[in-house]
């Protein structure tokens, strides 16, 4: 209910439109142009053709320098200048004056310090099609720029990557002033490296080459001009940043540019959601996996984990369940079918599907992770939540996740990554508590713990597969110390608390940065005229508007007198107020000094004393005076009679 809007910005479906149709505001079609017509070919010419040739210089460049990082950043913040008028995105990108020049800076050898393209390999040097397929992935990963920027806008621009969309807050800050956080949940550039890799990406080598040549552009583009990152990790993450913010030093020291690194360790909102489970619905000895079926979860190693189980050792008694979208790489699904039929695994090793968490870990025995590639796996968090024991390898921040914040104390079994046998080794031994874990089996003390060897005898077999079954309370007891860490460490409210924090710190950098005018002061309302004297109090005619507006201005000896006892002054005082002074010390000190003006002095009656103070003593107390009438409130009528003059 704190979401004001919601703008969904596609890359793609928008081949006939433009981006600007009701985004922000709602603009007619015939306000943009359709068709290049001859002064839009010039247009394109002199002013958009200069911003593809940086951007493409930016992309074949290796090593940044900052006045590369000067080059691009002004390049991006003119393309979204050139597109916020009534240019036509996909128009001006496709045209044929455009085509042309993508294809000469690419294979120019004209460009300043670019990766030449005549030491590329063979496989490298692109085609018309392939040149042509970069220019349109560019041209939709770029898509975003061509939005115009609010003239009011929020003082924070939050990303949660450092991809190229999110280069669109570096125009934000540089046109609008905001403060620009990066909320990384994964390190973009890492993973984008790995999902075109020739191993995954199915596109042509200079396609991949082009892209990655944007990514890696705008992934130091945006590091470097964030004012703030907030990895979602302590560990790990913040040195991939740094190593791409810093361009690995050159751009600027890593120590400097670590400070401006503050961490928000990710967190499980509702933990209440994965409660220990009480009972093990499932009856043999279950390991079960909750991810996607693709490359970084490596789960062809935990396939061939299983066949060493049970082909080559015989714990004919295991089963491995593994839970996630089997269609999210549908080739690498088929491999790892292919590979549980080859090894006659199809009765102990189970590709299920998807399916709800909580059903699945109130099967399961032993959690297993077998990725090659994380950030922070909070799906470790969820499943020691519940109290099952996790084995997983030793990538990201896994082991910070698992690992206790004060103590360094680690309850799961942690394992390189892509090595079967010990992954086998490790769920085996967790499984029966031998090796490391036989302490917490609650075994007799003369009790000799059997071990798991590379070759382990039928009889070996049987005993670690009773022990399995005999463990089961030990096992989980074990699993809820995990528990403890997960809740210590991975609180939503504290994650929820950092990440307010660090919101109302932009907004203070924002506001320091970008001060608010202040409204002017009101000027001064002219002195008030002086009223006429009330008659009561000086025993007179009242005075008139003979008396003087203002009060007389003194001079400087006659300012000094006033702060000075021994000079000569005019003191006002009646007999009441004066018999308070009226004491062993001299008086003169203690009296209020008071500068009467002259017109007021022939207006006062006898009743007011005049003295000369001139250091000698009042009158003793004995000196009778006439008491006249309203005596006790003159001293509130002086007060306001001198306010008055």
């Amino acid at each position: 209910m704190n979401v004001r809007s919601l703008k969904i910005i596609p890359l793609w479906g928008l081949d006939f439109l433009t981006p600007t149709h009701g985004l922000f505001k709602d603009r007619l079609d015939t306000e943009v142009e359709h068709i290049p017509r001859y002064a839009t070919k010039l247009d394109v010419r002199n002013n958009f053709l200069p911003i593809l040739s940086a951007l493409v210089k930016g992309a074949r460049t290796s090593d940044f320098s900052m006045a590369d990082i000067a080059q691009t950043t002004r390049a991006l913040v003119n393309l979204n200048t050139y597109f916020s008028d009534s240019k036509h995105w996909s128009a001006i990108w496709t045209s044929d004056i455009v085509k042309k020049a993508w294809r000469n800076l690419w294979i120019s050898q004209d460009l300043v310090s670019p990766t030449p393209s005549e030491t590329w390999f063979q496989t490298e040097i692109p085609s018309v099609a392939q040149l042509d397929a970069a220019l349109d992935l560019w041209h939709r990963y770029l898509f975003i720029m061509s939005i115009p920027i609010p003239d009011r806008i929020p003082a924070i621009f939050q990303a949660s990557h450092h991809s190229v969309s999110a280069s669109y807050g570096i125009v934000c800050k540089i046109k609008r002033g905001s403060t620009l956080q990066i909320w990384d949940h994964a390190i973009s550039w890492r993973e984008t490296n790995l999902y075109l890799s020739s191993d995954l990406c199915p596109m042509a080598p200079f396609v991949r080459n082009a892209l990655l040549g944007l990514m890696k552009l705008t992934s130091q583009l945006i590091l470097h001009h964030a004012d703030t990152i907030l990895p979602c990790a302590d560990f790990f993450n913040p040195g991939w940043e740094i190593e791409i913010g810093s361009s690995q030093g050159r751009l600027e020291h890593r120590n400097t540019f670590k400070r401006k690194i503050d961490p928000v360790v990710n967190g499980i909102p509702d933990m209440s959601k994965f409660a220990p489970i009480k009972e093990i619905t499932s009856e043999l000895p279950t390991v079960t996996m909750l991810s996607h079926v693709w490359y970084a979860k490596d789960i062809k190693t935990a396939i061939l984990a299983a066949d060493i189980i049970v082909n080559e050792w015989g714990f004919t008694d295991y089963r491995l369940d593994i839970y996630g979208a089997i269609d999210k790489a549908p080739s690498y699904s088929t491999d790892c079918f292919e590979i549980i039929a080859s090894k006659s695994l199809p009765r102990f090793v189970n590709m299920r599907g998807e399916a709800n968490p909580s059903t699945v870990l109130a099967k399961t025995w032993v959690f297993l992770n077998s990725s090659i590639s994380e950030g922070l796996p909070l799906a470790l968090g969820e499943a020691a939540l519940t109290g099952a024991p996790v084995v997983c390898t030793d990538v990201g921040a896994s082991l910070r996740v698992l690992t206790d914040p004060d103590t360094g104390a680690c309850y799961s079994a942690v394992v390189a990554p892509n090595d079967a046998r010990n992954l086998a080794r490790a769920q085996i031994n967790f499984l029966a508590l031998l090796d490391e874990w036989a302490p917490y089996a609650e075994d007799p003390s003369d009790f000799r713990c059997p071990t798991i060897t590379d070759k382990p005898t039928p009889e070996e077999v049987a005993a670690i597969t009773a022990r399995m079954y005999a463990n089961t309370e030990q096992r989980r007891a074990l699993g809820m110390r995990s528990r403890e860490i997960v809740q210590k460490s991975f609180g939503g409210e504290r994650y929820l608390r950092e990440h307010e924090q660090m919101l109302w710190i932009g907004k203070a950098r924002y506001d320091l940065l970008h001060p608010r005018p202040q409204p002017k002061r009101p000027e001064l309302r002219p002195h008030m005229p002086s009223g006429p004297v009330p008659s009561n109090v000086w025993n007179t005619a009242a005075v008139g508007p003979s008396t003087p507006n203002t009060r007389p201005q003194l001079s400087s000896t006659q300012t000094s007198s006033l702060m000075v006892p021994s000079l000569s002054a005019t003191t006002l005082m009646s007999p009441g107020i004066r018999s308070l002074f009226d004491s062993g010390a001299t008086r003169a000190s203690r009296a209020t000094t008071l500068a009467v003006p002259p017109t007021i002095k022939k207006a006062m009656p006898a009743r007011v004393t005049l003295l000369r103070n001139e250091g000698v003593r009042y009158p003793p107390r004995s000196l009778k005076l006439k008491k006249l009438s309203g005596e006790e409130s003159f001293a509130t009528d002086v007060a306001i009679a001198l306010r008055n003059v």
